[in-house]
């Protein structure tokens, strides 16, 4: 297999920040517009050269991005970026991570910022179809996702299918967020929360048992702990899981050693997701070629992947019958052409 085969074939990206996949060129026309100069903030040099020594440094990333967005239409501006590399990668169907209660957006309120984002994605309808997830941002008081949660519900927006938990995971555990996830399910919403990336097997655990979530986020902490593990494969949970995002951020030592093929392989739900592309300089094509230059991977293998992702993907019946239907044509006529040759 060949990157250009991951290019060609129709994908389904599940974890993916839409404050993480802006192109550098909108980054720059954000900071141009409110006279900021990249080069003069501190998260900058870690931005440009990808230099992540742990977690925070990403964080100093993240907050260059963030103070960035400053009105609703820098929403919209970002999801017609994001939505454009989508289709550039033929990734078919995505659910777009977005941070709606960050301090630098809370003056624009949930609602603007959802109806901004969505109205970004909008123009792309019959060639990307998008759902959108709520993050939460775990550093904060809880309350803040109780409110967050609330206001999805007050909302009940057409595009937004869940609700998320991201952050700084170590030394934000879990469980003090299960009220605010049960008021989203109450509302109909789906769950996922980022767990088992810079924590260990417990913070897996305690979303699973405490935030009843329908998918985890990485989850590579969980080959700690077999008994977890086994679990993981007996409950079919879904596994997002992000090779680039885990190595930049050391989360593993190299590509090598990421453990999304072995996962597979024991018989887990896993799927591969770039997390925060624009951020790590992933793509998820790229995500493809990297697992399979590591673990030489099985047609069979790459098809259980792209189809884990739809099985996990929180759209109707008929969207995953679609999806199916295109990945199923696409190496139909990949092993068609390849009997011709």
């Amino acid at each position: 297999m060949n990157r250009l085969l991951f290019e060609r074939m129709p994908k389904v990206e599940l974890h993916v920040h839409l404050e993480g996949a802006i192109p550098p060129d909108t980054l720059r026309l954000l900071a141009g517009k409110y006279g900021r100069r990249l080069d003069e903030d501190p998260g900058w040099p870690v931005l440009r050269d990808r230099t992540f020594r742990d977690f925070r440094d990403f964080v100093s990333a993240w907050m260059l991005i963030s103070g960035c967005l400053r009105e609703a239409e820098d929403y919209t501006l970002i999801a017609e970026a994001a939505a454009r590399e989508f289709i550039r990668s033929n990734t078919r169907y995505a659910e777009v991570l977005y941070s709606p209660t960050l301090d630098a957006v809370k003056p624009i309120g949930v609602q603007r910022i959802t109806e901004a984002v969505a109205a970004g994605f909008a123009g792309q309808r019959g060639r990307l179809e998008v759902r959108l997830v709520a993050d939460a941002v775990r550093d904060n008081d809880p309350a803040e996702t109780l409110a967050l949660a609330e206001a999805l519900a007050e909302m009940r927006h057409p595009l937004v299918a869940g609700m998320g938990l991201g952050g700084s995971e170590a030394g934000h555990p879990p469980a003090p967020f299960a009220p605010a996830f049960e008021r989203a399910r109450r509302a109909g919403l789906r769950t996922e929360a980022h767990a088992g990336e810079t924590a260990g097997p417990e913070s897996i655990r305690q979303a699973l048992d405490s935030l009843h979530v329908d998918r985890v986020s990485h989850g590579i902490r969980a080959e700690e702990d077999p008994s977890l593990l086994d679990r993981l494969g007996r409950e079919r949970i879904p596994l997002a899981m992000c090779p680039t995002s885990n190595w930049r951020l050391r989360a593993v030592p190299g590509l090598e050693a990421h453990p999304a093929v072995a996962f597979l392989r024991r018989g887990l739900a896993v799927h591969l997701a770039t997390d925060d592309p624009a951020i790590f300089g992933c793509d998820l094509a790229g995500e493809f070629t990297r697992m399979d230059e590591a673990f030489r991977l099985e047609e069979g293998e790459v098809r259980a992947l792209l189809l884990n992702a739809v099985d996990a993907a929180w759209c109707p019946d008929r969207d995953k019958a679609r999806l199916r239907a295109e990945i199923a044509a696409f190496f139909a006529e990949e092993g068609a052409a390849s009997r011709g040759a």
